[in-house]
């Protein structure tokens, strides 16, 4: 018996010893200086433990462990207590994580807007140089990251710098491959699954894509200097050679990088970028095989070619190797791209919309309309036909993305920058100035009404008609020629509806621009499309000339439903 109450006593200090380490990690994760509570805790407990000499700590684990044995319950009701306080710290402290998640209360605005210009002289590589960055600094599951490898990359470094503890051959290469590969790891072997949030508006821009990875590869090459810089006092204390610290860093941003790069293929699952504690995501089979060669096969190849070869040869091949993908990487980065576009239903015979038409697409709920806009958009892929853009197969060229604006949903908008900082982005993909964008702007500021420019937030803290608001902006700020909008009325209150009715009408005469949008208000739609194409499972079945408001009985037939 005393066997059995003991092991049960056990059982419940590991119950208590989980919540207590769930209850640091989730502190430390939201504040890296809880990082002192556990560092005071077990500080504390050793010191009780260790300086004096008849330390009353020792004798009430003694006492405790004796309880266990002898199945006293007032142990075991101590130490379900212990449980239960630290299950209600956690729950308290859970809960308002997850309120102030899904509320967005944290980062409402922000104190300064870093516009970090020196990547302007790099062009649209540049631009998106800079939105990696912004990024990873003002996204919580990214700072979160981050936060967490200069922790133990620094206490790595430190280690085999200034102690024997990884003194070795492999432990050393181990030390080396961990500091190099692990950024890799935690935040590119999700690349293209953070883009996932707002890839659509970036694959309706030309090229848009190959700018991001190169500036994907740029970015993180560069971030590499840290580790290596951070290698510098083991190299003085003869605990690395100066070969050995360029044969990992050219080997990680060679080889290691290419095998995380694959992953923009296969990486299909958007990852949210600001939640933590309300959303949890998993790596998949093919994301750990990538993660697992990333790490170990390096290590098993060390080993090898250490063993026959010695270790200044092996780390001539490994900066070889490096080397060659790394000056290849151009060419590789094109073969990711070209495979990522291709991993990008209707039934529309033929239908023609002329240059300067003003069409209004209107149907049911799963009629096809947002379906044939990403087909239009080359955002899916039709089982057969083709979409053809000023004599351009969309599926054949990004030539028509440069005459073409559009705007869905809110997955083109990139949430983490500023409305402000948004329009400058977008008008850099097509050769805008600030001063350009700012001139453009103008037109839609009644449209704004003062909510949406030089408040210092991020849009995914703004309400849903705002952001309906600088989605249309984005979409109309380069001029277009072909302009497509879905559902641009939805969110927007009554005045705003007006506004955008009369700067869409405005637009379309003044451009001569073609303007497609779907809508269920049958009413605005009216209002405003000469043109109306009425869609049934995927299918136009009435191409409807709007000469002054007639089509309105026309489609409120159609629609109505009689009671029975």
């Amino acid at each position: 018996p005393g066997v059995i109450t003991y092991l049960i006593g056990i059982l419940l200090l590991i119950i208590a010893n989980n919540y207590w380490y769930l209850l640091c990690r989730t502190l430390i994760n939201e504040r890296i200086w809880w990082i002192l509570l556990p560092i005071a805790f077990y500080g504390g407990i050793g010191c009780l433990l260790f300086i004096p000499e008849d330390s009353p700590l020792f004798y009430f684990f003694m006492d405790l462990g004796d309880g266990y044995i002898q199945g006293n319950i007032l142990y075991f009701l101590g130490t379900i207590l212990v449980i239960a306080i630290l299950w209600l710290i956690n729950r308290k402290i859970m809960s308002g994580l997850i309120y102030a998640e899904l509320a967005k209360v944290e980062d409402s605005q922000i104190k300064h807007v870093s516009e970090y210009k020196f990547f302007e002289r790099y062009g649209e590589v540049g631009e998106y140089m800079r939105l990696e960055l912004k990024m990873l600094l003002r996204n919580r599951r990214c700072k979160g990251a981050l936060r967490n490898i200069a922790i133990v990359v620094v206490a790595f470094s430190v280690a085999l710098s200034f102690s024997s503890v990884y003194d070795g051959n492999f432990m050393t290469s181990f030390i080396c491959v961990y500091n190099f590969a692990v950024f890799g790891m935690i935040i590119l072997s999700q690349i293209m699954s953070f883009e996932g949030n707002y890839i659509d508006g970036l694959m309706s821009r030309k090229e848009s894509i190959m700018s991001l990875l190169k500036a994907k590869y740029y970015t993180y090459s560069i971030g590499e200097i840290i580790p290596f810089i951070l290698m510098i006092p083991a190299i003085i204390m003869n605990k690395l050679t100066l070969l050995g610290a360029f044969a990992w860093f050219f080997y990680t941003i060679g080889f290691i990088y290419f095998c995380f790069f694959q992953l923009a293929v296969y990486n299909k699952q958007t990852v949210p970028l600001n939640e933590k504690v309300a959303s949890r995501q998993t790596n998949s089979a093919i994301q750990m095989v990538v993660n697992f060669a990333a790490f170990g096969v390096p290590l098993i190849l060390y080993s090898l070619l250490n063993a026959f070869l010695g270790e200044t040869i092996t780390y001539i091949i490994l900066l070889v190797v490096g080397l060659g993908f790394t000056l290849t990487s151009p060419l590789w980065i094109k073969n990711v791209y070209h495979r990522f576009m291709k991993r990008r239903y209707v039934d529309i015979e033929h239908y023609e919309i002329n240059q300067g038409d003003m069409l209004g697409l209107v149907g049911n709920n799963g009629a096809g309309k947002t379906t044939l806009f990403r087909i239009m958009l080359d955002l899916l892929k039709a089982d057969d036909g083709k979409v053809i853009i000023n004599d351009i197969d969309v599926s054949q060229s990004e030539d028509w993305k440069s005459i073409t604006g559009a705007f869905i949903d809110n997955g083109f908008l990139i949430d983490y920058l500023t409305p402000e900082e948004y329009f400058y982005f977008i008008g850099k993909m097509y050769g805008l100035k600030k001063e350009e964008v700012d001139e453009r702007l103008i037109p839609f500021e009644r449209f704004m009404s003062g909510e949406v420019i030089g408040h210092k937030k991020l849009i995914r803290n703004y309400s849903a008609g705002n952001k309906q608001k600088i989605g249309i902006i984005s979409a109309m700020l380069h001029y277009p020629q072909l302009l497509i909008l879905d559902e641009p009325f939805n969110f927007l209150d009554p005045s705003s509806q007006s506004i955008i009715k009369h700067l869409l009408k405005k637009y379309n005469e003044e451009h001569q621009a073609t303007v497609i949008i779907s809508s269920h208000n049958l009413n605005h739609t009216v209002d405003v499309c000469p043109r109306i194409a009425l869609l049934e499972h995927g299918v136009i079945i009435r191409d409807i000339i709007n000469e002054d408001n007639s089509a309105e009985k026309e489609l409120e037939d159609y629609f109505n439903v009689e009671e029975e």
